[in-house]
């Protein structure tokens, strides 16, 4: 499908577009540059410059590109503010070329001349320790607190850079270098094949990805745990945005197909049984990184901007929010958040959607971001600030409350008093919303009634009570099952304990009576039980039996309420 648009006043001079972002360029004569989306939508304008714009260059990464005109040449971020600018003396840039790795510019000018010019200048920061690419093949790290200033030198030209988790990750054109943070002079050396494109790091390993040996994961001693492989995968089209990991899985967006997400474990590099499938194109995605593998969450935007969640074990997907710019997982715990309409909305425990959705949107803050303006860039989400790149590249800090995180580590240390002394202390809803959905999830009961009772969830907390009287530990999970909307892992639990009568009565509660009456036939048991209650049920809605195998058992089994009550009390004595 070809679509056209009006780009600008009089000729167009120069068009580029990247794979791995799917952004176009253009330049013309009105001495304007632009970046549009594939749909033609205007995501950046630049002010006109003096002369015309002559040419245009993405990265290989899709993370920046070049601008050229008469005696002018700008690096420029995706988004379209200037990283730098210089005025070399060559006449008009009339076509630019990047080198495979993205480091080195290469410009043919109207004066006859060829110039080059090599990416220096590219800081990192995380936490206290900021390092600085000062010349290609020279890194100056410094922490700030400790007062230390390295100067890390390389033999080869420096590729990629990454800094996280208390490691900086080094490239070059051929070795990795990895260093901790805390010991600048001991790295550990891993030799490569071919330059590095694009390095994703979680809180125990890294992946390396480069053209001729795909997508590598190594731990932060260097040994190389795996080497996923995918039929078709294209991994020069994979960025930041589209590959993830965790200390247990990895995923990245099918680039055949990018309404898929394909999940490898990590230490075995073995494709995951199921994949992810989104009715949409999806753009941007990521792992949480809690230290809890059934916890392990997918957070999505489709090309609608709108944000997804799911587990990487259910696969169940629910929406969010609309309209999202950016998002970021916590460094230390399992909050998220995003910039949505011009407001940060934080989700303080994504978990409570497997718990009570009614506490996911009582557990969230939601605060006015105006000061990001649009399409602004979410970077980081440490501890409890979030920091954001805005669309004229000005970075911006908005705080959240700093409780939450508190109380994940009274949670994860199990410190229920300390976690409600907390609350107490800080009254503030969300606090306490956050800290029912935890203990439910924990299966914490007297914790879970107290925070529920300081929101007014009167009906849970009599519910909660109900579960507390509970003769058994499986039929109190079957019931917890249940309030998290559960129903086949709470027939499943009841059915492994060998609970046949509440496993049919569960499905009888919840008017599933098909299979309340195939539990009752398998196990040749309380096939009465079910048809009473069917026929009580009818009574009283004033209805007649239509379902076939109901009306056959009905007129070959006797129904007796003595005896359904009498066999009813005695299982139920055998479960004390």
């Amino acid at each position: 499908k070809v679509v056209q648009w009006k780009g600008h006043d009089g000729v167009v001079l120069s068009v580029d577009w990247n794979p791995a972002n799917n952004l176009i360029l253009s330049g013309g004569e009105d001495c304007k540059y632009k970046v549009w989306d594939s749909y033609g939508r205007n995501l950046y304008a630049s002010s006109p410059y003096d002369y015309v714009i002559t040419s245009l260059s993405w990265a290989p990464s899709g993370d920046y590109f070049a601008v050229g005109a008469f005696e002018m040449l700008k690096l420029c971020d995706k988004s379209g503010w200037t990283q730098s600018f210089t005025k070399p003396a060559c006449g008009s840039i009339m076509n630019m070329a990047w080198t495979s790795d993205g480091t080195i510019l290469g410009g043919a000018c109207g004066n006859g001349s060829v110039i080059v010019s090599s990416i220096v200048d590219k800081s990192l920061a995380w936490q206290q320790v900021e390092v600085c690419l000062e010349e290609d093949k020279k890194i100056i790290a410094t922490d700030v607190i400790h007062e230390v200033n390295e100067e890390l030198d390389f033999k080869d030209r420096v590729i990629e850079m990454s800094l996280s988790n208390s490691h900086l990750v080094v490239t070059t054109t051929t070795q990795c270098y990895i260093y901790p943070v805390s010991n600048w002079n001991t790295p550990s050396i891993i030799d490569i094949k071919d330059p590095v494109h694009l390095i994703i790091q979680s809180v125990k390993y890294f992946a390396l990805v480069n053209g001729i040996s795909g997508i590598q994961v190594y731990n932060y001693e260097g040994r190389n745990l795996c080497n996923p492989k995918q039929s078709g995968l294209r991994v020069e089209f994979l960025n930041q945005r589209t590959l993830t990991l965790s200390h247990d899985i990895l995923a990245f967006v099918d680039t055949s197909n990018a309404k898929i997400i394909r999940l490898f474990d990590v230490v075995s590099g073995k494709p995951l049984p199921k994949t992810i499938e989104h009715s949409l194109e999806i753009v941007e995605m990521a792992l949480n990184q809690t230290e809890h593998s059934p916890d392990r969450k997918i957070c999505l935007i489709d090309q609608n901007r709108d944000l997804f969640i799911t587990s990487a074990h259910r696969h169940e997907m629910i929406k969010l929010t609309t309209m999202v710019d950016s998002f970021k997982w916590n460094d230390r715990t399992d909050m998220l958040a995003a910039l949505s309409d011009g407001k940060l909305h934080v989700w303080y425990y994504p978990n409570a959607l497997y718990v009570d959705k009614d506490l996911l949107e009582k557990a969230k803050l939601v605060k006015d971001a105006s000061e990001v303006g649009k399409m602004g860039q979410m970077l980081s989400f440490a501890g409890s600030y979030c920091q954001f790149r805005r669309i004229d590249g000005a970075q911006v800090t908005l705080a959240v409350s700093p409780y939450p995180c508190v109380l994940y580590e009274h949670a994860d240390k199990t410190h229920w008093e300390k976690a409600i002394k907390l609350c107490r202390y800080v009254k503030e809803p969300t606090l306490w919303a956050c800290l029912a959905a935890m203990s439910l999830h924990c299966r914490e009961l007297g914790t879970a009634e107290i925070a529920l009772a300081a929101i007014d969830e009167i009906d849970k907390v009599q519910f909660i009570n109900h579960i507390k009287d509970m003769p058994s530990e499986a039929v109190r999970n079957s019931e917890l099952a249940l309030f998290s909307r559960k129903i086949d892992e709470a027939e499943t639990i009841l059915l492994n304990a060998r609970l046949i009568y509440r496993a049919i009565k569960l499905n009888i509660r919840l008017f599933r009576w098909d299979r309340a009456l195939d539990l009752a036939i398998q196990h040749k048991t309380h096939v009465d039980t079910v048809l009473a209650y069917r026929q009580r049920f009818l009574l009283q809605f004033k209805g007649e039996e239509t379902k076939e195998r109901f009306i056959q058992y009905g007129n070959e089994v006797e129904i007796n309420w003595e005896t359904i009550k009498a066999k009813i009390a005695n299982e139920k004595e055998g479960e004390r």
